[in-house]
């Protein structure tokens, strides 16, 4: 898949919080942080949902090489890789028994209109450093564990050739578990509310 665009990113903590669909937030990075959610009011569109069972997720880094995030699935034998410098070697794996890929590709532009009236958007959007318009970010995809396991072996070295001992750790996390999410950058490109730039958004930081 070398080459391709990612469009997921891994939770902070999958313990931390709930996302939803048609959530709004600042921060790709935090979708905890949420300005606005869809309602009743203006539900979210209809989603797709894919389903493969006994996947793994694993994490490989060494100090001074790029951390190598794979995902293989026995289902659909996907095999997939991002990385990112960090200083410790941490090897961590996700078995899942289940995973749900739940999202929707195609937003109508009237949708996002309309949440994007929002007081607390609106105002995010307009509002910027100097005043210059800030973007928001919508979720419009997550990656649902059933039945998590995670594994976690982390080791380094204070410097030199001083190495410190391994930590490991093994949890389970039983029913389902939100892993990561994908979302849809909005931007404005004129002074009225529909005057809206849409793009999916990506970074060196996803992992699919």
């Amino acid at each position: 898949m070398a080459g391709m665009a990612k469009y997921y990113f891994l939770v902070p903590n999958f313990l931390l919080g709930k996302i939803n669909l048609g959530d709004i937030i600042i921060n790709p990075y935090n979708p905890y942080s949420v300005l606005t959610t869809a309602d009743a009011g203006c539900s979210f569109p209809s989603a797709e949902e894919v389903v493969v069972t006994d996947c793994k997720l694993s994490f490989h880094s060494k100090p001074a090489l790029k951390f190598q995030r794979r995902l293989f699935s026995s289902a659909s034998s996907v095999s997939v890789g991002v990385g990112t410098t960090i200083s410790d070697d941490v090897a961590s794996e996700y078995r899942i028994n289940t995973l749900k890929t739940i999202f929707c590709n195609s937003l109508p532009a009237e949708y996002i209109e309309e949440r994007i009236r929002d007081q607390r958007v609106e105002s995010t959007m307009k509002g910027g450093v100097f005043r210059r318009n800030h973007s928001v970010y919508m979720v419009t995809g997550m990656k649902v564990a059933i039945d998590l396991e995670v594994a976690t072996s982390i080791s380094g070295s204070d410097g030199g050739q001083v190495k410190r001992a391994a930590i490991s750790e093994v949890f389970c996390v039983p029913g389902e578990a939100i892993i990561a999410y994908r979302l849809k950058k909005i931007e404005l490109v004129g002074g009225k509310a529909n005057d809206i730039n849409i793009k999916d958004f990506t970074s060196k930081a996803a992992f699919m």
